[in-house]
């Protein structure tokens, strides 16, 4: 049996973030490709963590700086590794390339990080965008680096492709466009869904732990909310999160119309209640999971460019791209109160869903890739020579540094 190996920058947790139902997807991919799989991660399991055991998956806790993960990985010998994002690549990938340098490194990007925080500081600080500034960030360089180091990467959105192609020259052949995906079984219950009359109310969900989400619900608290409940007096925010901060959930909000919940356990039921998902999103990367899973419960959204962003453009949006405040509050008060149009949007919602996220055209083009890779590995890295550089350069580095924290720590 075929052998994966994933290492997890946490514990998926798919009650609290788009990222954690994406890892569940890949890991349930190679459990039906029958791999044996295996998942590490340096972090602490939580309360509200997935039970990867009932998929058949095999558990380790692992460490950084810690010469028993060599002894693990080289026991396990998985044809293929995943890294969860470029802070595990940086950490573990000169490991794996020591003690299993045959083996298949994928980069599990989830979104582009180094955009995200270029955009975040773009949004406090009210700058334009600028390329040559973007490309001159320390941490543009770091998730480029570990992005020509693997053998493939995981790119979750066309847009942040498009801009790795065109804009940083990283070839095609290391990249694959895998996204988040709908459920068959979401899909399933569309004649099912209520209706525009039997729905109330609007919800914004969102993990507090990240920024864009904390971001976008204080965007609605210091004034947005206000600006939009003059025009639907009667109307609630039901506002959902993992991670929510204790003083979010003050009874003194509510008499605003906010209504703190904290984590939904069943985001599914949520949205099917809800008429309207508003998500005014300053800044972000990648897709935004929320967005997909209200399409898929026939909830049309108001969102931003950056919401939409490698989902749909204006035109065929399930609701409405808003680019100003005043565009943000007339779409929701339409919508809202519109029967023609949210009908409208749902019907949207369920073709974009259908065109651009069914699952088993990406999964077949996925295992394509894994297995030209197994049949002729080598000659794949020697046309990456600026990835086979820089392995060598951070291995190097990375390999001394750990070194020298492990013998510090033994002291």
């Amino acid at each position: 049996m075929r052998k994966i190996f994933i290492i997890g920058y946490v514990w998926p947790e798919p009650t609290a973030s788009a990222a954690g139902i994406r890892m569940l997807q890949l890991i349930r991919f190679f459990r039906e490709q029958d791999f044996e799989v295996h998942f590490g991660s340096p972090a602490q399991q939580g309360e509200h963590g997935f039970d990867l055991k009932r998929m058949g998956v095999h558990c380790h806790d692992i460490r950084v700086n810690d010469d028993d993960f060599d002894v693990l990985i080289a026991g396990i010998d998985p044809e293929v590794v995943m890294f969860d994002r470029y802070m595990m690549e940086e950490q573990f990938s000169w490991r794996v390339a020591e003690n299993c340098p045959l083996a298949i490194r994928i980069l599990n990007t989830e979104d582009l990080h180094f955009l995200r925080a270029y955009r975040k500081t773009l949004a406090k600080q009210h700058k334009d965008f600028d390329l040559n500034t973007l490309k001159d960030q320390s941490l543009t360089k770091r998730e480029i680096a570990a992005i020509y180091r693997s053998d493939m990467s995981l790119i979750i959105s066309e847009h942040e492709k498009q801009l790795l192609e065109d804009d940083f020259e990283v070839p095609a052949s290391i990249l694959v466009y895998h996204p988040l995906f709908i459920e068959d079984s979401l899909k399933d219950r569309r004649s099912k869904l209520l209706s525009f009359e039997d729905r109330k109310d609007m919800v914004i969900v969102g993990n507090f732990l990240h920024a864009p989400n904390a971001d976008a619900v204080e965007v609605l608290r210091s004034g947005l909310w206000a600006r939009i409940r003059e025009r639907l007096p009667e109307v609630t925010l039901h506002v959902y999160g993992a991670y929510m901060p204790d003083h979010l959930k003050s009874n003194a909000l509510k008499k605003q119309g906010m209504i703190f919940h904290g984590r939904a356990e069943d985001v599914d039921t949520v949205m099917r209640k809800a008429r309207l998902l508003i998500a005014p999103l300053r800044f972000g990367a990648g897709l935004k999971g929320k967005l997909i899973r209200a399409m898929e419960n026939g909830l049309p959204s108001v969102t931003t460019p950056t919401g939409a962003e490698g989902i749909a453009g204006k035109a065929d949006w399930p609701g409405e791209i808003a680019r100003s405040e005043l565009e943000f509050i007339e779409a929701v008060a339409t919508l809202y109160q519109t029967a023609s149009a949210w009908n409208q949007a749902v019907h949207k919602g369920f073709d974009i869903i259908d065109r651009k996220f069914d699952r088993k055209g990406f999964e077949i083009k996925l295992m394509g890739r894994i297995n030209a890779l197994a049949l002729d590995l080598l000659s794949h890295r020697a046309q990456n020579f600026t990835g086979m550089m820089l392995l060598d350069q951070r291995c190097m580095a990375s390999r001394y540094l750990s070194k020298y924290i492990m013998a510090k720590n033994k002291n």
